[in-house]
């Protein structure tokens, strides 16, 4: 019974303030970048984050970026610069705004 209203009391709490467990999880991110990820790419995800916190906060984030963000987040180990990216532009859609640049493609190469 008391496991149970502790349950309880976690879940209200999550609904109040949906970010604690998001905030948890940037912490746990920042030590773990691979060691190819730049500053600046850092300091993006760190922006994107501080946007999607005040729209996670509002309740304006869809279930279909929280499933993103759980998808770029799936492996172990360290962050690498894909899932940054990715979480990047999960992030800045969960706030309304564009997903981030398109992955490169290469140039198609002429026929001859």
């Amino acid at each position: 019974m008391l496991l149970a209203a502790g349950f309880l009391g976690l879940l209200l709490y999550l609904k109040q303030r949906p970010e604690a467990l998001t905030d948890m999880m940037m912490k746990q991110i920042e030590t773990r970048y691979a060691p190819d990820v730049t500053a600046a790419e850092k300091e993006e995800l760190r922006a994107a984050y501080a946007d999607f916190r005040a729209a996670l906060r509002q309740h304006r984030v869809s279930a279909r970026t929280l499933g993103r963000i759980r998808e770029a987040l799936v492996s172990g180990g360290d962050v690498t610069r894909q899932q940054v990216g990715e979480l990047t532009a999960a992030f800045r859609e969960g706030t309304g705004g564009a997903p981030g640049p398109p992955a490169p493609t290469r140039a198609p190469t002429p026929s001859p």
